[in-house]
């Protein structure tokens, strides 16, 4: 069995470990296994449970393949989402109850949705490193660099 270990620092200096068995329950479209980037189930179940309550309304602003979407929709929260990959958001919406929540497009113009106050963000963005070269925001179509990656990122 795989495991996956958090370290968590904690106000008085003391470490704190959480370990979470590698769970990937949902399958995916087989044109999408290649790039199976989804954060494990659990950690997401923990985070809300531990954080939220139902019908508390949850952000993922780089949906992916909805992991964060889904579970909070399946422990009684509100998904919210932005996709930029239109394959990925159209595979998503099939799954979701509340697929109007989930809007096509670049979270870097996050103010351009109808996104309501949320209670609880959970998201992963994709990364870039030092030495890229193509933006990885804006589905990798311009180039770019590191130093503005994270400028936006930090926006």
């Amino acid at each position: 069995m795989v495991t996956i270990l958090y370290e968590l620092k904690l106000i008085h200096k003391m470490n704190t470990f959480i370990v979470f068995n590698k769970k990937k329950l949902r399958p995916i479209p087989e044109k999408f296994q290649k790039d199976d980037n989804r954060t494990d189930e659990g950690v997401i179940e923990y985070f809300l449970e531990k954080y939220t309550k139902k019908g508390d309304t949850i952000l993922d602003c780089f949906a992916g393949l909805g992991t964060t979407l889904l579970v909070a929709e399946e422990m009684g929260r509100i998904p919210y989402g932005i996709e930029l990959n239109e394959e990925r958001c159209l595979y998503v919406k099939e799954c979701l109850h509340h697929k109007e929540n989930l809007f096509l497009g670049n979270s870097l113009y996050m103010s351009d949705f109808d996104i309501p106050k949320c209670d609880f963000s959970f998201s992963s963005p994709i990364f870039m490193t030092k030495t890229e070269t193509i933006n990885p925001l804006d589905g990798f179509v311009s180039s770019g660099s590191y130093e503005q990656y994270l400028q936006d990122i930090a926006e």
